[in-house]
């Protein structure tokens, strides 16, 4: 019985300590938006600059590390946090029509009906990210 105690008293201890490791380094808003940024210059880089026409090909990379600070606002605008103590739920609508309506000139009348809105879901734990969910979001 005293064994069966011990054993006892050693999960416990394991669990609670699981739980302290996992509340103390649950990741906050500015990690989630540096990593956000990070994710989103990554894709925009891969699918857009890499098909861009060559006379666009050495300026492209440099256009999106020129404006992160605009990334960093286009996440911070569309992110919902839910902390949960022990790990955070990041929700993001990236809306792009909405976005590029901010940084496009007013008087460059280019269409941007129909561009897509991304829904994207990511788990913050143990000081790490981890996106378990991309859509692309219909709007009618």
């Amino acid at each position: 019985m005293k064994s069966f105690r011990i054993a006892a008293l050693l999960f416990v201890s394991a669990i609670a300590g699981i739980g302290v490791a996992m509340a103390v380094t649950n990741p906050g808003e500015e990690a989630y938006e540096a990593y956000a940024v990070a994710q989103l210059s990554e894709q925009l880089e891969a699918r857009i600059c890499e098909k861009a026409p060559l006379f666009l090909e050495g300026i492209c990379g440099s256009v999106l590390s020129d404006n992160q600070s605009w990334l960093r606002d286009l996440v911070q605008g569309g992110t919902v946090r839910r902390n949960y103590l022990f790990l955070s739920i990041y929700e993001t609508n990236l809306e792009t029509e909405a976005a590029l309506d901010r940084v496009l000139p007013a008087n460059l009348s280019l269409s941007v009906d129909g561009l897509p809105a991304y829904h994207v879901e990511t788990v913050g734990v143990f000081r790490q990210f981890y996106t378990y969910e991309v859509r692309q979001v219909n709007r009618e």
